[in-house]
């Protein structure tokens, strides 16, 4: 874990064919959308305010047009963002078999990182929503 006051608790909600990561928003109990995936447009979206640019990758592969191969694509990035230490906790959110290629895809430095994960499909909710199903992730921003 970093030298920070608490730990940055990354969550990666995501389906087959989408994902984001959602962090404890200001307000209590609440997430906001940090990073976002899309496997049909194969982009990635990261929120400018939290420092990010607005990058996208190429689909050069067919695979990444299945659900395993965007999953590798979106844990690609996590295990890049892990790997800077952008994150101290990720809790995995997917239904069962997307969670299941997302936790094959994750390199060592990122698995070592996941302290939780729930397998049911919220990926369509939007992130005001999520409170109830996630506040047992919530942890107060740091100031």
């Amino acid at each position: 874990m970093s030298q920070r006051s608490q730990p940055v608790v990354w969550v990666l909600v995501a389906d087959g064919a989408r994902a984001r990561v959602v962090v404890s928003a200001e307000r209590e109990g609440q997430f906001a959308t940090l990073i976002a995936f899309d496997r049909a447009s194969a982009r990635l979206h990261a929120d400018a305010a939290a420092g990010a640019v607005d990058r996208r990758y190429e689909a050069s592969e067919p695979a990444q047009h299945t659900e395993e191969g965007f999953a590798a694509a979106v844990d690609g990035h996590i295990n890049a963002h892990a790997l800077r230490h952008d994150f101290d906790q990720l809790v995995l959110v997917a239904p069962g078999r997307t969670l299941h290629h997302l936790r094959a895809a994750l390199g060592p430095q990122a698995a070592a990182k996941v302290v939780g994960s729930v397998s049911h499909d919220f990926a369509g909710l939007a992130d005001h929503d999520l409170s109830p199903h996630l506040a047992h992730w919530w942890l107060a921003p740091a100031a």
